[in-house]
């Protein structure tokens, strides 16, 4: 096994596509500093705590062992829900 230096390591980490939620913590960053109003959607920690509904949730979830990660897109089921929400309330399909 071959030993890894610092510098090898380096080297190889150019060649890792970056990860595209960065980029656009970037570009929100940039529109922020250029004064623009920015809603900021991605990733971070809220400033809040859970309702206790969803605490109850996620532990009834992690007992039953259904910890996994979801699809990139989503639950099909949750995309389903939020379409007839949206057809229901602005009459989008």
């Amino acid at each position: 096994m071959p030993a890894w230096t610092a510098d090898r390591l380096a080297a190889r980490t150019h060649r890792i596509a970056p990860f595209e939620v960065m980029e656009l913590i970037g570009r929100a960053a940039r529109l922020r500093e250029a004064g623009k109003p920015v809603i900021q959607l991605d990733i971070g920690e809220p400033d809040f705590a859970p309702p206790p509904r969803v605490l109850e949730a996620l532990a009834r979830i992690a007992r039953d062992g259904n910890i996994r990660y979801t699809p990139a897109t989503g639950l099909r089921s949750l995309r389903e829900a939020i379409a007839e929400d949206y057809a229901r309330r602005y009459g989008l399909s």
